[in-house]
């Protein structure tokens, strides 16, 4: 059977788009396999310590790393998730902003939930109880942050943790 030459030409733009397109997903493919190559190594404390562990990075910093638009690196984790020890984890939550000294908000919300679950439930630890013993660490931040971070973590005010004891 012979074809037209409208149906050849026809068919060699279907093929060079079919081409088109698995040269795009392979692309994306190596990018994100770069993306997530360069979170492990940079968060190798995360993986082996634990969350507490996670090390400030932003996608700019990743972005300069691996010489791509920091939209390329936002675009490639947006609703990506990678299999760890703890479970599952969106790529995303890998990246934060610097709290303060290069901790990451994740490790200040950790400590802070640390000091809740222990702390005497007769007398909760205000918040700027929490700022003063953050400060011990070398941790210093407002108290204002801390309840915010603390809201952020579904925790109560001192005053709604306080267990009155029965008197009977």
């Amino acid at each position: 059977i012979q074809k037209d030459e409208q149906t050849q030409v026809y068919e060699i733009k279907k093929t060079k788009e079919v081409e088109n397109m698995a040269n795009q997903l392979q692309w994306r493919k190596s990018t994100l396999q770069r993306i997530i190559q360069e979170v492990v190594n940079s968060q190798q404390k995360y993986f082996t310590k634990g969350p507490s562990f996670l090390v400030p990075m932003t996608m700019t910093d990743l972005a300069e790393r691996l010489e791509i638009h920091e939209s390329t690196v936002s675009r490639a984790v947006r609703e990506k998730y990678i299999q760890t020890q703890t479970g599952i984890v969106a790529l995303k939550s890998f990246f934060s902003q610097p709290s303060v000294d290069d901790v990451s908000v994740a490790h200040v919300k950790t400590r802070i939930q640390f000091f809740i679950e222990h702390e005497d439930k007769n007398k909760p630890l205000s918040d700027q109880k929490i700022v003063d013993l953050l400060s011990t660490e070398r941790l210093h931040l407002s108290r204002r942050v801390i309840a915010k971070y603390r809201e952020q973590l579904s925790i109560f005010g001192s005053s709604k943790r306080k267990r009155f004891e029965r008197k009977d």
